[in-house]
């Protein structure tokens, strides 16, 4: 049958007019699901074109297998249109399928990068996507993942007005926050040290004195609009809430709050349960958050303690703080950087490799802390090389002497931790 549309006139099949409009398959959509178990399906867009040229509002349905979906239409349905039209019309969008316009729609249900095609690859951060190649494709993010937003809404633009304020951040608690500055920005581009080859399993846990500011420098920190979506209390959560949101934060830190070690019984135990739970859970899992714990000190556990690299918070600088809390920069900072990244991942992808195999053989290995010193201290290497090329910030030497003397610290503590009951009073004698 030969079909053709004339304005002002209908739809003509062999030389005979039907109806006062034409309706056509504008467009197929094919979603893919990131699941492969799950059966991708399609959509098709009608268009409808009344007898005046005019276009009704396209509509999409998922079968052409009968006209019921003309309901979405009363134009059409006003049209009183008879059995034999009716047919034209369905025969009409199933040929006109041919030459509509096919377009990919990938369903993309978690943070991450990965590749949908040759050539194709694609970064999702709550509510920022990065594409390398758009070209016949369409991205459907879900919901779930989109309600994670970035702070201010930051947008690549603004990224000039982040210049040098990274200095803030790091002159807020010297010693600590030069630490805690580069295990954020290692959150948000853990996927590259995956994508390399690495599992940064980076869990540390901010502990110091009551009222020593540990939440608020931790806080700070942070480059998410909804701090609490990325947080978890140690005291009122469960573990398996733990869990799952420390896998739905992938791309960005999450934090364990307010471990009270001096708890008693059930309560004791709960905590260090999902601490640990937390851990393992980051070990054998890449796809993770970057996790931070805040406490008083960390107890108990020796393989907990083993895995967690301990930064003391100590002089923390009120004024800065404050300032940090007030500008909330961070958010462009990281975008920054991970544009810088994302635009020259093979040769980002090289340095890892080869600053991880550099440092890991000038490293002790005697500890279980070392492992995330090495990709804390790439991560200031690659700052350094895409952003701060100038070296201002000396971000690499300032990291190196703060991982020193906190390192020491933790390595004195779990010597302590690894005595016999005996040892311990006998080093505590010789000290007296």
């Amino acid at each position: 049958m030969n079909f053709s549309f004339v304005p002002n006139q209908g739809l003509m099949v062999d030389g005979r007019y039907i109806t006062e409009f034409d309706v056509k398959v504008n467009r197929i959509f094919y979603y893919i699901e990131e699941d492969e178990s799950k059966k991708n399906r399609m959509e098709y867009e009608l268009v409808a074109k009344m007898f005046d040229g005019t276009e009704l509002p396209p509509r999409r349905v998922k079968k052409l297998n009968n006209l019921s979906y003309f309901t979405l239409w009363t134009e059409i349905m006003d049209a009183g249109l008879d059995r034999w039209e009716r047919q034209m019309l369905l025969l009409r969008l199933q040929t006109s399928c041919e030459d509509a316009k096919q377009v990919k729609m990938y369903h993309i249900t978690s943070n991450g990068y990965q590749t949908l095609e040759v050539g194709k690859e694609i970064f999702v951060a709550g509510d920022y996507t990065y594409m390398s190649n758009q070209d016949g494709i369409q991205l459907e993010v879900d919901e779930n993942v989109k309600q994670m937003k970035w702070k201010n809404k930051v947008r690549l633009a603004d990224k000039k007005n982040a210049d040098r304020k990274e200095e803030d951040y790091l002159m807020a608690s010297p010693g600590a926050s030069e630490i805690l500055f580069t295990a954020v920005l290692l959150s948000a581009i853990k996927f590259v040290f995956i994508k390399a080859g690495f599992n940064p399993a980076v869990c540390i846990n901010l502990y110091g004195k009551t009222g020593s500011y540990k939440t608020a420098l931790t806080q700070a920190m942070m480059y998410m609009e909804n701090p609490s979506q990325f947080m978890c209390s140690l005291v009122n959560d469960q573990k398996k809430m733990a869990v799952k949101k420390v896998q739905q934060c992938y791309g960005f830190p999450m934090i364990l709050e307010d471990y009270h070690p001096a708890a008693t019984g059930y309560d004791y135990k709960r905590q260090i349960s999902m601490m640990d739970a937390v851990v393992r859970h980051i070990e054998s899992n890449p796809q993770s958050a970057v996790v931070f714990i805040t406490s008083e000190f960390l107890d108990g556990v020796e393989s907990l303690q083993s895995r967690t690299l301990q930064i003391e918070a100590q002089n923390v600088d009120l004024k800065t703080l404050t300032k940090i809390q007030q500008e909330q920069t961070m958010a462009t900072i990281v975008m920054n950087f991970l544009d810088k990244l994302l635009g020259n991942m093979k040769d980002v992808i090289e340095t890892i490799q080869t600053q991880y195999e550099a440092l890991s053989r000038h490293g002790e290995q005697s500890m279980r802390i070392e492992e995330s010193i090495v990709f804390l201290k790439i991560t200031a290497i690659l700052y350094g090389k895409y952003v701060d090329n100038s070296d201002k910030l000396k971000l690499k030497s300032k990291l190196d002497k703060a991982l020193t003397l906190q390192k020491e610290k933790q390595k004195l503590h779990l010597e302590q931790l690894s005595m016999s009951e005996e040892d311990r009073v006998i080093k505590v004698v010789c000290e007296l």
